[in-house]
């Protein structure tokens, strides 16, 4: 029996490249939605990319299965009237240009909506289609650098460690192509999905955002020091670290307990959260006391009888063998060539479902695809070029 696919009809035309476009449209084929990935015929970056340094090929895997390859070239003249023969038969139009490249090319999306008036464009772009940085170029460091983010991770010396950024563009790129494809089903008509890697920097940074609501007074003393909640943090315990939260009275309580303080309880300046931001410092003092002649085993098995949210800090390398990921299928093995090693074979691993449905789980259907693989399949198969065509375009460099 087939497995069903929620996205089985949705067909999406990709010219994104590097990251966020990707990821985008990773998630959308992860539930079964047709990902037509457009390479220029020399293939794009991230491919390239893996010729030089062979260790970042699973990264092709991550954001390229359960896609299908097609070349062309965007800037030829046939290459463009291709490209407009192709969005008749797609729903949906993904790309991550600085604004106003595709304008130029003569691919906008007031050329391409009367070409396909139901069409679904989304744009993903460092500082989004208005304002005045719309044209500026952007990684997703400078995302992270301009919406505040490296500031309050304390990290203005050096480069993000997590790509949150693109990746997170790729989440809400992909959430509001489905909120306009809702639209589109319901009433035939299509839409511009913009989405401002900076925006989404801005909107998760909620040091900054709520500093809007905050009396001056309030404002001045934040920045003389950080405000914390307390307990929210990480302790140091004899062989690693133990994250830490408990914010309620009853969790404080709880937490007071579980250490054998009962005494703190009586301290009026504990007496409740509001008191205890004042005295954040002396209360983590007080917990890391006791955490710190502990393992990071006995303190959670402690936490965990005390029902105080909690967990070890674990390393990067070791996460991908963490029991819960494990057992919730986020880990996924394949067998592929080694791209270091002519000939032989080598094991990777990918991230498996993130969004687990019920009656249509999504599947990894296939690793990513090589480079033009689908050129036959859909510029022969559906759009109806016959095989001479093909040659033609082909010998021209427009595929």
């Amino acid at each position: 029996m087939l497995q069903k696919k929620c996205l089985e009809d949705v067909i999406v035309l990709d010219t994104s490249q590097f990251l966020s476009g990707p990821y985008a449209s990773s998630l959308l084929a992860d539930l079964g939605a047709e990902i037509w990935k457009i390479e220029p015929p020399i293939g794009e970056i991230m491919r390239l990319y893996t010729l030089f340094k062979p260790s970042i090929a699973p990264m092709m895997n991550l954001l390229n299965r359960n896609k299908k390859s097609i070349t062309l070239n965007m800037r030829s003249k046939e290459g463009k009237e291709i490209f407009k023969e192709l969005i008749k038969k797609v729903d949906i139009l993904l790309e991550n240009n600085v604004p106003g490249y595709m304008d130029k090319l003569g691919l906008g999306y007031e050329v391409l909506r009367d070409v396909n008036p139901g069409l679904v464009y989304c744009a993903i772009s460092g500082f989004g289609q208005t304002g005045p940085l719309r044209e500026r170029h952007a990684f997703d460091m400078i995302a992270q650098a301009t919406g505040g983010i490296m500031s309050v991770l304390e990290r203005e010396d050096r480069a993000p460690s997590v790509f949150i950024a693109d990746l997170g563009a790729g989440v809400h790129a992909a959430y509001g192509i489905l909120a306009a494809l809702h639209y589109r089903d319901k009433t035939g008509i299509g839409q511009f999905v913009d989405i401002s890697m900076q925006d989404i920097m801005y909107a998760f940074n909620f040091r900054a955002v709520i500093r809007g609501a905050l009396p001056e007074d309030s404002l001045q003393r934040e920045d003389q020091e950080r405000i914390t909640v307390p307990i929210y943090q990480s302790f140091k315990c004899k062989d690693g670290y133990v994250a830490i939260v408990a914010i309620t009275d009853r969790q404080w309580k709880r937490v007071v307990l579980a250490m054998d303080r009962k005494e703190l309880l009586r301290v009026r300046k504990y007496r409740n959260v509001i008191k205890r931001i004042e005295f954040v410092d002396e209360i983590y003092e007080i917990v890391e006391s006791w955490t710190k002649d502990k393992t990071v085993v006995e303190v959670i098995e402690i936490m965990e009888n005390a029902k105080i949210p909690c967990g070890p800090i674990v390393p990067y390398k070791e996460v991908s063998n963490h029991p819960q990921i494990l057992a919730r299928e986020m880990v996924r093995e394949y067998i592929v060539d080694d791209p270091e090693k002519k000939g032989e074979k080598r094991k990777i691993t990918i991230p498996g479902i993130l969004i687990k449905l019920s009656e249509t789980p999504g599947d990894i259907w296939t690793l990513a695809p090589g480079l033009g693989e689908h050129n036959k399949e859909i510029y022969e198969g559906i759009m109806g070029y016959n095989k001479e065509k093909l040659i033609h375009f082909k010998k021209k460099g427009i595929i």
